[in-house]
């Protein structure tokens, strides 16, 4: 019901004046995230389509917490956005996106949730649009959520075909279907390139407000359409994969985007397990998520906005120069590490604790280690790096220091409320895990403290001791990010080169080719 508000809200704002527009759609977003958390929000909305029977409305504890996490991020946003113009689509493009995430989250039918599913898709071509980068980004970014469009499609029509219904509670079939949906939508490797291409190539603003709801949708597909359906391991594998990639990265975006696909497997991790405390850790993971990540990406934009570089490597220890946009960076980067007191080290001790003892949680650790490494380089090279040390290394002439422009006041204070929910999701974890998922569970004991404190310490000594190694390592033996089309193109390509060999004119072989045959079908009947 809030989010189809939110929706309809889009086109009622529009004709308001520039200045105005992004100020009324984030208060609207604001007064969704308290509606969440205080409205009784019971009546339920329902109606019929072609003889089908849809609703929506269904709000329960988690969904009550999620939205308003969601909702609140939304806001805080676009305040980040307010220096910004001309911003009409971008003002209407955030509240269809972010309207449509809300909604997917009350869902009760497969019908309804994939009209918002679609709707969140229709949002980020807005945004993305009318920033007026190249068409192929538009294109790649496009072709893939159609993709997970008719995957999802097809999977509604197999589960009817043998269920006869369309509600989320009579899930029997389609499951592979709903599978490769949800894993283009999360950007699981290799299907991930609609991310990684197109958040570093919008612009600072509007990747803050796409980091948050594509991805997240896809958690939200996970918890409906494939409940329980054991995707811990595959979740806890993309975790450790996509952070290999991201210690690649030079590019601040492009790092960044890699981690949305690593953190993006906790949560998969927790929500596709069945384990009820995982499944509360995975979206309390989400939350989280949303407020750290939209904090980094924050601080990266800033970053470039105010050094001209985007590079790490060349950014040369310059953030030192702005204080608290350094104080920002070190509370989003310890809270993505899972270090106490900060939000990510309840949400990965509640995924930790669930799956104890499993495959997952040794590669959720190794993951929290490959995090915890990745940003220690992040703070390095762009605060703590003695200022020159990079220039004296490079041969190529470098453009002189320039001045640090000022951070209008909006964007200081959007990065401050972020690194306040961050800082509060982590110290006051008991008041909404007991009120939105009924979990009691202790995290500040001495073990309990080292366990989320060991990971970033052993990350420490790693970089001092032997960081270049190891990048050094990845560069060489970890291939480039293909996406899934390149990928089948290169098979394709290295199966025709075999066949060519095998095919050479030989006529002994071709016999020998058909003997073979003939005895594995001979042998497959006879043990049949």
């Amino acid at each position: 019901m809030i989010g189809a508000a939110i929706i309809a809200c889009a086109l009622l704002v529009a004709p308001l004046p520039e200045r105005w527009l992004i100020r009324a759609a984030s208060v609207l977003l604001m007064v969704a995230a308290v509606a969440h958390i205080i409205a009784p929000l019971d009546a339920t909305l329902s109606g019929e389509f072609f003889g089908f029977a849809f609703s929506f409305s269904h709000y329960t504890p988690t969904a009550r917490f999620v939205g308003c996490g969601l909702a609140a991020f939304g806001g805080i946003a676009l305040l980040f956005v307010l220096p910004r113009q001309p911003a009409r689509w971008l003002a209407c493009g955030a509240l269809i996106h972010s309207g449509a995430s809300l909604a997917l989250l009350t869902v009760s039918d497969l019908l309804t949730f994939f009209v918002f599913w679609e709707l969140i898709t229709v949002g980020a071509v807005i945004l993305i649009y009318q920033d007026q980068v190249g068409f192929s980004v538009l294109r790649r970014y496009f072709a893939y959520q159609m993709a997970g469009a008719v995957a999802l499609l097809v999977g509604i029509a197999v589960n009817y075909g043998a269920t006869g219904g369309i509600a989320l509670t009579d899930i029997t079939a389609g499951h592979g279907y709903f599978l490769l949906a949800v894993s283009i939508k999360t950007a699981i490797i290799p299907l991930h390139l609609w991310l990684t291409r197109t958040y570093p190539s919008v612009s600072r603003e509007t990747v803050v407000v796409l980091s948050a709801y594509a991805t997240k949708a896809g958690v939200i597909g996970v918890g409906l359409l494939l409940p329980g359906a054991g995707l811990e391991l595959l979740g806890a594998a993309v975790a450790l994969i996509a952070v290999l990639y991201a210690l690649k990265q030079r590019g601040l975006r492009e790092f960044l985007s890699f981690h949305i696909i690593s953190q993006v497997g906790y949560m998969t991790a927790g929500v596709g397990s069945g384990v009820p405390l995982a499944v509360s850790g995975g979206y309390y993971h989400l939350v989280s998520h949303i407020l750290y990540k939209g904090l980094l990406f924050m601080v990266a934009g800033v970053l470039i906005d105010c050094f001209g570089q985007s590079d790490m490597y060349r950014i040369d220890g310059e953030g030192k120069r702005k204080p608290l946009l350094m104080g920002a960076a070190i509370i989003g980067s310890a809270s993505i590490a899972g270090l106490p007191p900060f939000n990510g080290f309840i949400s990965k001790s509640l995924l930790k604790h669930a799956l104890a003892g499993s495959a997952a949680s040794w590669l959720l650790i190794g993951a929290s280690i490959g995090t915890a490494l990745s940003f220690t380089k992040f703070l390095y090279l762009c605060f703590f790096q003695r200022t020159g040390a990079a220039r004296r290394e490079q041969t190529e002439p470098q453009p002189p220091t320039r001045s640090v422009a000022r951070t209008p006041a909006s964007q200081r204070s959007a990065m401050l409320l972020l690194a306040l929910g961050c800082v509060l999701l982590g110290t006051l974890p008991q008041v909404p895990l007991q009120r939105f998922f009924g979990v009691r569970h202790a995290f500040y004991y001495p073990a309990g403290i080292w366990a989320g404190v060991w990971p970033v310490l052993a990350a420490v000594l790693l970089f001092v001791a032997m960081f270049a190694r190891i990048n050094a390592m990845l560069q060489r033996i970890l291939p480039e990010s293909p996406g899934l089309l390149r990928l089948t193109r290169r098979m394709l390509l290295a199966t025709a080169a075999q066949l060519r060999v095998a095919h050479n004119g030989h006529l002994l072989r071709y016999i020998s080719w058909a003997i073979g045959g003939l005895v594995f079908v001979w042998a497959t009947l006879l043990l049949w």
